[in-house]
């Protein structure tokens, strides 16, 4: 017998889990599955169906699949609004009667309670700095199992909170920071220099969210201290003014296992704006160039740089050219400082524009940097010289040079020539310019001459006889090669300016016998005295009868004896020539009457006298009550001025005793000259002043004032309004001579700086300027023509004719020319010198006349 038992629903289904606890992120999309609900029922053949029970607006976040158990997101799942979703999930079978089971179900839950004991367990890991307490609402049932479902179960509520005690498990953070902690220079040590915050998540009233601030790295030479403010922050000082550092700062909790964080903290120091830039790697080392005048507009003249100490903005240099000086013809690049040429370089046009013979450019650079919140620049200034380009040769100022030598002359001595013109602008920045060297290219046939041709001296190489060829002509060339080998030539041409016609004109000596041809009378001896001692001039009142007349010459001397007479001497055989009455004192000046018989000496002792020319005796005597300094007879009249050492100026008729007093000078008076009409004459003294008189009562013309400026000007003012008459171009160097033309208009004055230089009186401007190889030390203008004789201090005379370049070089002196005299007919001249020697030359060649006294 079979005995079926059939099944009766006396089972409920079983949850294979106790409860179940899900996490879901919020904001989870639609669908996203978050656990699937399973359960088991003993009974046979019985299907289970799944249901959740819980508040309606947790049931609207999620969907529970009631045939497969699976639990979806339905909704929205926020959790600022819903921390964690409780629901209870039941199980139910088929049979009947329905059995069932529930099972809490927890999303996001952190909690569990056991269903029978009511034990709460944690069931995933809390974090107290996410949550610091928990509240939850615990449900109790009764009858649970058997009721619930019948609805015959009932339930309590009871809340509980759950604290979250502080583990020590999280480390400082430090509060970020973006690039450096910028400070001064000059920062103050009493301000902090930055505040460093961190933080904690720790709970903050334990030690555990406590955090002490320190430098780990960076502080050895202990510059910085960390003083903490509070619990989460401090601040970082410096004890001194700092360069650039970074420093490692460390946080610490105060835990019982410390946690440890650090930072670097960028300390970078603000620049101060306090050096102005400084200009280095100038080239040359200096702030002069030099630029050729055809340099192409565009190029790149030089460049300049300039260096600033500060750092950043402030070390940023700009340059520019300041709108001065000339810095229109230039531009500056501002970044690399390279100084281009904008504008052609006109030389001439510049030499117009400049108050001196220089031709330069000044330009003033100014380097400015970029500091904030004042910029600071420094200037310099550039000059920069126009050079000229070579395309002139050396000329000579003359086409004939003529020289004097003596015959039979064996001393070989070297004869200079004169030095050549360029008329190209000469280099300021170069010391000299390049070389000249001479060629003889003609008239040397045998080689009676030769030339140095760097020192530029002429040497007779051959004995010359006066008397077989009185003169020789040779041709001289001039050239800047040096390594020239020049071709000769047949002839001279006026037209090449590098060409020089030298003229060798030999002096006789006495080595024929003369012989008579026709009489010859001496009429009268002039004697010019300076000062006592020293002979200025011989002049013999009378026709030259010529070369070939039977006289009797001799070298002669003078000299002041003790007894206040001049003694001539003869040299040769030492003999007294002639004596002329002299002066207990030196005499001082000396003036001569037109016809040459009567001469006028002024001394030292008061006295002025005249005598007799012809017959060396003396004629009359005139006394003073002060030294004599300056005479002057007028050539109209026997009228006769005297300047005196007490400063004045007397006047008095020689042939009475009419004497007028005239006061306008301050000083000595050093100098007296008659006008030629002989009515006014004119006076200058130690004070600088020049005076004009009217003859014979003094009555004055005019009176003026000279001084030297200092660009070289002589300045000359009117001293009754103190008005500027007249400015006439100065020297260099001092004025040593002066000469005037016959009709008043033309001034011819001598200077130590080598020059001869005449000017129109009328308009004050200067008309020519001669350059000589020496000093200048005495000079006189022809009266009967344009010939100018110029002594020198290296014993030469030179005779030029001022219209042309014509020049002679004249040499019998042995020393400096002191003096020189021409006659009123302009046919010859006198000169003495250092030497106490008088010579006398024809004009204008330079033919000795005599270097001795005529006697009979």
């Amino acid at each position: 017998m079979t005995i079926i038992l059939e099944d009766v629903n006396d089972h409920d289904p079983i949850f294979i889990q106790a409860f179940y606890c899900r996490s879901v992120a919020e904001n989870s999309k639609r669908g996203a599955a978050i656990l699937t609900l399973s359960a088991d029922d003993a009974d046979l053949n019985r299907s289970i169906t799944y249901s959740l029970d819980g508040p309606a607006e947790l049931l609207e976040l999620i969907h529970l699949n009631s045939e497969t158990g699976e639990v979806i997101v339905s909704g929205k799942i926020d959790r600022e609004r819903f921390a964690w979703i409780n629901l209870t999930a039941k199980a139910s079978d088929s049979g009947m009667p329905r059995k069932s089971s529930c099972v809490p179900v927890f999303i996001q839950g952190r909690f569990s309670v056991d269903p029978e004991t009511g034990v709460i367990m944690v069931t995933e890991s809390l974090d107290r700095e996410e949550q610091q307490s928990y509240t939850l609402i615990l449900e109790a049932w009764g009858n649970y199992r058997v009721g619930y479902a019948a609805g015959e179960s009932r339930n309590a509520f009871q809340q509980v909170t759950v604290q979250v005690m502080d583990e020590n498990d999280e480390t400082p953070v430090f509060e970020a920071r973006s690039g450096c902690v910028s400070v001064t220079e000059f920062h103050d040590a009493r301000v902090p220099l930055t505040t460093i915050h961190a933080s904690d998540r720790d709970d903050p009233i334990t030690p555990n969210g406590h955090i002490v601030f320190s430098i780990q790295e960076g502080n050895e030479k202990g510059l910085f201290s960390v003083n903490n403010i509070d619990h989460s922050s401090a601040r970082l000082s410096a004890v001194q003014p700092l360069g650039n550092y970074t420093l490692r700062i460390r946080a610490q909790d105060r835990g019982p296992v410390p946690n440890v964080a650090f930072q670097d903290v960028e300390l970078c120091v603000s620049d101060y704006n306090d050096h102005a830039p400084v200009f280095v790697r100038l080239e040359q080392n200096n702030t002069t160039f030099r630029v050729y005048e055809n340099t192409t507009v565009g190029s790149i003249i030089t460049s300049v740089s300039a260096i600033d100490e500060d750092a950043g903005l402030n070390s940023q240099v700009r340059y520019s050219i300041r709108p001065v000086g000339h810095w229109k013809w230039f531009e500056i690049d501002s970044v690399t400082g390279e100084i281009t040429l904008i504008q052609p370089l006109d030389r001439e046009k510049l030499k117009l524009l400049q108050v001196t013979s220089s031709i330069k450019h000044h330009i003033r650079i100014d380097a400015r940097d970029s500091g904030i919140p004042t910029w600071l620049s420094t200037d310099l200034d550039l000059t920069i010289y126009v050079r000229n380009i070579n395309d002139h040769q050396p000329q000579f100022p003359m086409d004939v040079f003529q020289i004097n030598i003596t015959e039979h002359n064996t001393s070989n001595e070297a004869i200079q020539l004169p030095e050549t013109v360029d008329l190209d602008e000469p280099d300021e920045l170069l010391c000299a310019r390049d070389p000249v060297c001479y060629y003889i290219v003609g008239g040397n046939q045998q080689g009676a001459f030769s030339l140095d041709r760097i020192q530029h001296t002429l040497t007779v190489e051959k004995t010359l006889d006066r008397e077989k060829q009185a003169s020789h002509i040779i041709v001289v060339r001039a050239n800047e090669n040096c390594d020239l080998d020049p071709e000769v030539i047949d002839s001279f041409d006026p037209a090449d300016d590098s060409l020089l016609k030298v003229v060798v004109n030999l002096k006789d000596i006495n080595d024929n016998p003369p012989t008579f041809e026709r009489s010859f009378s001496q009429r009268s001896i002039a004697v010019t005295i300076l000062h006592g001692y020293e002979l200025l001039l011989w002049i013999v009142d009378g026709t030259w009868i010529g070369a070939k007349v039977r006289l009797s010459f001799k070298m002669v001397c003078f000299s002041c004896c003790s007894d206040g007479n001049i003694a001539v001497w003869e040299l040769h055989n030492q003999t007294l020539v002639r004596q002329v009455q002299g002066y207990t004192d030196g005499a001082s000046c000396i003036d001569m009457s037109a016809d040459g018989t009567r001469l006028w000496t002024g001394g030292l002792d008061q006295t002025v006298r005249s005598c007799d020319l012809r017959e060396g005796r003396q004629l009359a005597q005139h006394d003073f009550a002060s030294q004599i300094f300056s005479l002057g007879y007028c050539p109209a009249g026997d009228w006769l001025a005297v300047g005196l050492e007490s400063s004045t100026v007397e006047v008095l008729y020689t042939l009475k005793l009419d004497k007028y007093q005239l006061h306008l000078h301050e000083s000595c008076v050093l100098s007296l000259k008659f006008a030629a009409t002989g009515k006014w004459f004119v006076s200058t003294g130690n004070d600088n002043l020049l005076n004009a008189w009217r003859i014979p009562y003094g009555a004055s013309i005019f009176q003026v004032c000279f001084s030297c400026c200092s660009d070289g000007n002589i300045a000359v003012w009117e001293l009754h309004n103190q008005t500027l008459v007249r400015q006439v171009q100065g020297y260099t160097d001092g004025a040593s001579c002066i000469d005037m033309s016959a009709d008043g208009t033309r001034l011819w004055t001598g200077g130590l700086d080598q020059t001869v230089r005449s000017c129109d009186l009328r308009e004050g401007r200067q008309l020519a300027q001669h350059y000589f190889a020496s000093q200048i030390f005495s000079l006189g203008y022809c009266p009967a023509g344009d010939w100018l004789a110029v002594g020198l201090e290296s014993s030469t005379v030179e005779v030029l004719y001022t219209l042309k370049l014509d020049k002679y070089q004249l040499h019998l002196h042995e020393s400096c020319v002191l003096s020189l005299k021409l006659a009123a007919t302009g046919k010859w001249f006198v000169s003495t010198g250092n030497d106490n020697l008088l010579n006398a030359w024809r004009i204008p060649y330079g033919a000795s006349i005599f270097q001795l006294i005529v006697i009979d």
